[in-house]
């Protein structure tokens, strides 16, 4: 289980608390989708952020065409088990909640609490046939693409419009994979696991935040693991779509604040 690794994995590390937060981000993203949340956050906790592999800085698994969600987990759990820790939570933004949850089944009460951000516990309605046809066409023409066909996806009419200084860091995120890691991510999350089951075994205070726009998954999504989980509490991030963190990092930090110090301190 744990052969996973890339030629070089890119971390990042903000503050010196021993409560740790992980945050998974979003595909086709890179770690940098958190840099203007991180001054906003709780001196109470140290965050540690990754680039999964073939994305920004991080070299793509090689001699494969495939990264489970499982993968990327693992990878966490190498990073976190090397560290002095109190409490630890763990999260994501959209692909970043598939792993968040992937963790929690392979590392079932490691973590004293979880985030889910503008993500979904089940698995692809179709298969993963879209996921296939994505590798394949970028296997083809590279993953530029990806910018005209998500953009309008990722954020919302109102970002679009007003805020182009948005969607050219999206734009610049989206440059930076590696078409390799965008195949490997693509077919891994057509191939991830219904968690919507195990929701109901999950017993850590899990923080839940949808975009009010958020077309990639809507509300009715987030619901659905609100009301599996035991322990669970539901926002909506005004002002926002698909990225949330990154359209309104201010209303999303004071959540998440009230969160790791109200609830898991």
């Amino acid at each position: 289980m744990f052969r996973v690794s890339p030629a070089f994995l890119n971390t990042f590390s903000h503050g010196h608390s021993k409560n740790l937060l992980v945050l998974f981000h979003a595909f086709p993203l890179n770690l940098t989708m958190y840099h203007d949340l991180l001054p906003l956050l709780s001196e109470n906790w140290r965050v540690i952020l990754f680039d999964f592999p073939g994305f920004g800085k991080s070299a793509p698994f090689s001699g494969r065409s495939i990264a489970l969600m499982e993968d990327y987990a693992i990878l966490a759990y190498q990073i976190i088990i090397d560290e002095a820790y109190d409490n630890l939570v763990i999260g994501g933004t959209s692909m970043g909640g598939y792993v968040a949850l992937a963790f929690e089944r392979l590392f079932p009460r490691m973590a004293n609490g979880i985030v889910l951000s503008n993500t979904r516990s089940s698995s692809d309605t179709d298969g993963g046939k879209k996921r296939e046809e994505i590798a394949k066409r970028v296997e083809k023409h590279g993953h530029e693409f990806l910018i005209h066909d998500l953009m309008s996806l990722l954020l919302s009419p109102s970002t679009l419009k007003e805020r182009p200084e948005i969607s050219a860091k999206v734009d610049e995120m989206i440059r930076d994979a590696s078409s390799m890691g965008v195949i490997q991510a693509s077919l891994g999350m057509g191939r991830r696991l219904d968690h919507t089951p195990m929701l109901e075994e999950i017993n850590v205070p899990v923080l839940i935040t949808v975009g009010a726009d958020d077309r990639l998954t809507p509300l009715k999504d987030h619901q659905i693991m609100e009301n599996r989980l035991s322990d669970a509490e539901l926002f909506i991030i005004p002002d926002s779509g698909h990225l949330s963190v990154i359209e309104n990092p201010y209303y999303y930090a004071r959540i998440l604040n009230n969160y790791l110090d109200s609830t898991i301190l």
